[in-house]
């Protein structure tokens, strides 16, 4: 089950669940993209007992950023905010399953709009605080991983827009995600 904004809606999760079913030989996994355009995680959850009763997920995926920094207050209780809404989702998203997800990632947004650039660096902070105290939660870091190139770079390979995931974004982001999910296996 994928949760998140239109980022996610648009595409990640379908790409996630073509590579698990490659990696793993089984065509019989589905993906779930419960995923909404304009979404922010407080406002995910009203929708989430609807989107998700009688499904029972393996790997669940949340990703919001860009919807909830535009109604930000300060930069600490936005943040605070921002990570104790996860925790609520991912909180409620495994209470409404008869067994826990086998595994939760949590993922930082990764945005190339110039005002967003830097200002979702506390966002992903925060969730990089939160997962390094709860070892059974996993991160998939697309903000450090993205941050690492250019911004330009960055928007002309993996962007359709200035937000919005191209088709090898999309690839990328899924590919990031199958490879923590075989490093942790080995664990």
């Amino acid at each position: 089950i994928s949760f998140g904004d239109s980022v996610t809606e648009m595409g990640y999760p379908k790409v996630l669940g073509e590579k698990l079913s490659q990696h793993y030989n089984n065509k019989n996994i589905k993906v779930y993209n419960c995923a909404i355009g304009g979404g922010r995680t407080y406002t995910g959850r009203l929708w989430m007992k609807r989107d998700i009763t009688g499904i029972e997920a393996d790997i669940v995926t949340i990703m919001f950023g860009h919807n909830q920094k535009a109604y930000k207050v300060s930069e600490a209780e936005d943040t605070i905010g921002f990570v104790a809404d996860h925790v609520n989702y991912l909180e409620e998203a495994a209470g409404l399953m008869k067994k826990a997800p086998a595994v939760i990632i949590v993922t930082t947004n990764p945005s190339a709009l110039e005002n967003l650039w830097d200002s979702m660096d506390s966002y992903a902070q925060g969730l990089r605080d939160f997962t390094a105290k709860n070892k059974n939660i996993m991160l998939v870091d697309f903000m450090k991983y993205f941050k690492a190139m250019d911004r330009n770079d960055y928007k002309q390979k993996f962007l359709e827009d200035t937000t919005h995931p191209s088709t090898n974004g999309n690839n990328e982001m899924a590919e990031l995600i199958l490879k923590a999910i075989i490093e942790k296996e080995k664990k």
